[in-house]
């Protein structure tokens, strides 16, 4: 397998150097360790040693059914998408960040190029490469080589396992964006997942009063009910609109 080059297909291959294990959706329902070269960092690029990486809901699905809507796995393939680790090498021009620091990642590739891209929009590139999508290395192996410019230092006091977080917690941040959330303002929030919990943790952060969530699963209920949502309630259309008015 190729890791040399983030978003590179992956493919087996003879290479020699370090190697390192990695785990391979081989078929559905079905995880091996192989045995893959361990990435150098090119150009512009930083080689990070994980230290923890978040399971998508997308991930689940490729393992449970091989596919997301038209995206279909091609076996073996590399999962993982939301990884948080150290930096142990950088490549030639990288000046922004160090040796050492702690760092969280953005899993998608972006051209640099397209008109989204150069008018701030980077997540409509149309050429974007994201990690552990179909035909693109993922990040459930020990070591990954990215673009600097997708690679961001952890603030002081979060740890990895945190760092691993913030690709989720930038949906919840974009979504306060487009809503244009403010201090206040009262939310009600259906579905009390990964994204639903930081969507209630990001408009509290902004100000805003969470009134409600409803999910059907009672430990995702308890979640939010220590985030501070006093209503908290089952998945039915009653239970939630009479905890909304």
């Amino acid at each position: 397998m190729r890791t040399s080059k983030p978003g590179a297909q992956v493919k087996p291959r003879k290479r020699r150097g370090p190697r390192m294990p990695a785990a391979l959706l081989t078929a559905l329902r079905k995880l091996e360790l192989a045995d893959v070269p361990v990435p150098s960092p090119r150009a512009g690029e930083v080689l990070i040693e994980l230290c923890a990486v978040g399971v998508c809901g997308s991930d689940l699905h490729y393992w449970r059914l091989g596919r997301i809507g038209p995206q279909l796995v091609e076996f073996p393939a590399l999962l993982g998408h939301e990884p948080a680790g150290r930096i142990v090498a950088l490549g030639k021009g990288v000046t922004r960040l160090a040796e050492g620091d702690l760092v969280c990642v953005e899993p998608g590739i972006s051209c640099g190029r397209c008109k989204p891209c150069l008018t701030g929009r980077a997540n409509l590139c149309r050429r974007v490469r994201f990690l552990g999508s179909p035909g693109f290395t993922g990040a459930f192996q020990p070591y990954l080589a990215m673009p600097e410019r997708c690679v961001e230092r952890l603030p002081r006091g979060v740890d990895t396992a945190l760092g691993s977080a913030a690709e989720p917690l930038g949906v919840a941040l974009h979504a306060a964006d487009l809503i244009r959330l403010r201090p206040g303002e009262r939310v009600a929030l259906i579905g009390g997942g990964p994204i639903g919990l930081s969507c209630a943790a990001v408009a509290q952060a902004q100000g805003a009063r969470v009134v409600a969530l409803s999910d059907p699963r009672p430990a995702r209920r308890k979640v939010a009910e220590r985030l501070g949502i006093r209503r908290a309630t089952e998945a039915s259309r009653e239970a939630f609109l009479a905890a909304v008015l």
